[in-house]
């Protein structure tokens, strides 16, 4: 696979912004020269390890998937200017340590300068890899593994090395140098710094152990580092012969769900993989339960949108016996991070404070334990959504409270005696605060007039904007809003499934796609009446078509308590869909017509009274309006 080059970045010191010319000849011949002198350099080379990394990437179609493509080893991710760089760098780390120790220098210190000058140039990998985008929001380049992965770029961004700029070989050293003052005044007593298995026990007993376990599937720890690790193994491998001798980095023990790397047969993968990642979460957990002084606490982080996710975590603690005090969303996630930009992701991470539960902790059945979990999931949730929590995060921020009052028992079960699972349990969670969200986002408004179809797709773009979701959460939506899964993705309805890198999502319809499709969206058949998103988004698509006779009349078949309940449904999917998006401007052209001008307020109705447990919600004071 070739590159052609299309644009050079300049950049000039004393100046702001960045200006942007033509490539030109020159510039062409200096890489062909690179390819040269590289080409060269590994015609001389004489070592045992490749000049050029040459180990394979890791055949992972989630985060690794640039090997489809035919970048199936570590140098492929680089051109060749840019491997002469590298390789450049690695050599001359060599030297620089030899060239220390000659002139007298501590060995260890000598070692610890070539470690991190080794750093930086693992940085400048990062930086300087046909896997580095360029970001326009800055505008500046965006390293490697962004993503916690190596998907394909395909227009890629190279630096200048030189340039004294963003990613530079100058910078990387800086970066590195300027966190040492900061470590070494950190604390005036030392610190002792382990690497070793968390499901081995320690000596001793701690007041306080703090975990950031790995999160399932996301990111598969091991392929990752193997990016750095193969430049490392060049630049300081002969210093470090028992931690870079292996080819790549060991991944056997890793606690990951990751189905691509054991030899199960392919039905049988993703559950031997997720058995493997519970087990292991399981006794890492017991172990850290057996190192609490009493009255210890265990920090737990957590972030993940996937169920069957957080059941395995779940799984793992309640297993240990450990059972949150106490829990927070807090906000982790930086604004400009990539994956920020172009997808609907959680952000925050949630923190529960844990502690072994009582010894004499009994059984309980789910009945008594769903009373006693409402009222907590309520409260927490209500001022969650005072500190400003919304979408996804909602949802995941009332795990921790609930788990509380669900992790106290030594077992939930059933009226007929069997053990409530926890994945029973996460869908009893999604309904309880699918319900609190929904009060919030339709602003007070009679929940009973909502059919199950709409709360569907009020809670998914409020909770998701338009991101298509993989059908088992999908599923897991419907569940907790009441929908059913099949009339949701039948042919006119709501959702569509599709097919993505073989694997299956469900996307949202917009409304001139559900409008040129079904001629009969949001009229009531004989079968079922219309959901009340079908006949708003009816009704947006007239007004988009300005077929204001046919609108009229529409609304006159509805009559005034359902065009009323119309508008109240309009407001709250408008201001959960993102801005520019088609059917929000639809939406708020249909609010702002005539034809909508003479709906009465309060048609819908409203509570007489706050639900009993619980503070007021916001939309059901009496007398008030909310701003939602």
């Amino acid at each position: 696979m070739a590159a052609v080059m299309t644009t050079v970045v300049l950049e000039s010191k004393g100046r702001s912004g960045k200006r942007y010319r033509a490539d030109r000849p020159e510039d062409t011949q200096a890489l062909v020269r690179a390819a040269s002198r590289l080409a060269d350099m590994e015609g001389v080379h004489e070592d045992e390890l490749a000049l050029v990394p040459n180990e394979p990437i890791a055949e992972d179609p989630r985060g690794m998937w640039c090997y489809l493509y035919g970048l199936d080893n570590f140098g492929k991710a680089f051109n060749p200017r840019q491997l002469l760089t590298l390789t450049t760098f690695s050599q001359l780390i060599r030297q620089a340590h030899a060239g220390m120790l000659a002139a007298g220098i501590d060995a260890q210190y000598a070692q610890s300068i070539a470690m991190y000058l080794a750093f930086a140039v693992d940085r400048l990998a990062s930086d300087n890899s046909t896997l580095t985008r360029w970001n326009p929001a800055g505008p500046k380049p965006q390293g490697a593994l962004g993503l916690q992965g190596m998907p394909l770029v395909w227009d890629y961004a190279e630096l200048n090395p030189w340039g004294g700029s963003v990613g530079d070989a100058a910078t990387s050293v800086e970066i590195l140098g300027s966190t040492i003052p900061s470590l070494s005044e950190s604390s005036s007593r030392a610190g002792h710094v382990e690497m070793r298995d968390a499901r081995v026990q320690t000596e001793g007993k701690f007041k306080a152990i703090i975990t950031d376990p790995p999160y399932y599937d996301s990111i598969d720890y091991a392929n990752v580092s193997d990016f750095y690790y193969v430049w490392l193994k060049r630049s300081i491998g002969f210093l470090h012969r028992d931690l870079l001798g292996l080819p790549l980095t060991p991944k056997r023990n890793q606690i990951v769900m990751n189905p691509y790397t054991n030899g199960e047969a392919e039905g049988d993968r993703r559950e031997a993989a997720r058995r493997r990642y519970v087990d292991g979460m399981a006794v890492s957990f017991g172990t850290i339960a057996q190192s609490l002084e009493p009255d210890a606490i265990v920090g737990v982080v957590f972030a993940h949108t996937d169920p069957d996710a957080w059941a395995t975590l779940i799984e793992g603690l309640l297993e240990a016996a450990l059972v949150p005090d106490a829990s927070w969303p807090l906000d982790t996630e930086m604004g400009t991070k990539f994956a920020g930009m172009t997808s609907a992701k959680l952000k925050t991470s949630v923190w529960m404070a844990c502690t072994p539960r009582l010894e004499d902790a009994g059984q309980a059945f789910i009945g008594d334990v769903t009373e006693e979990m409402r009222p907590v999931i309520r409260n927490r949730l209500l001022y969650f959504w005072s500190m400003g929590i919304r979408g996804a995060d909602f949802f995941i921020s009332a795990i921790g409270p609930a788990l509380s009052v669900f992790g106290k028992h030594s077992r939930v079960l059933r009226p007929d005696g069997s053990q409530v699972t926890v994945r029973e349990f996460l869908d009893l969670v999604r309904r309880e605060s699918t319900q609190v969200a929904l009060e919030q986002v339709l602003q007070g408004a009679d929940l009973g007039i909502v059919d199950p179809v709409t709360r569907q797709y009020v809670t998914w773009v409020w909770s998701y904007s338009r991101a298509p979701l993989d059908a088992g959460e999908t599923i897991a939506l419907c569940l907790a809003t009441g929908a059913d899964y099949h009339q949701a993705v039948r042919p006119g309805s709501i959702a569509v499934e599709v097919k993505e890198k073989s694997k299956k999502l469900v996307k949202l319809r917009t409304v001139r796609e559900r409008g040129r499709q079904d001629e009969d969206l949001g009229e009531d058949s004989p079968a079922r009446p219309a959901p009340l998103i079908d006949q708003l988004q009816r009704a947006a698509y007239l007004w988009g078509l300005n077929k204001s006779e046919d609108l009229a009349s529409y609304r006159s078949s509805l009559g005034e308590t359902r065009w009323a309940a119309l508008r109240v449904l309009g407001q709250a999917v408008a201001e959960c869909l993102p801005d520019g998006d088609e059917d929000r401007r639809l939406i708020h052209g249909l609010l702002g017509s005539n034809v909508m001008a003479r709906v009465a307020k309060g048609a819908l109705g409203r509570p007489a009274k706050p639900a009993a447990e619980g503070p007021r919600l916001p939309g059901f004071e009496e007398g008030g309006e909310s701003d939602g």
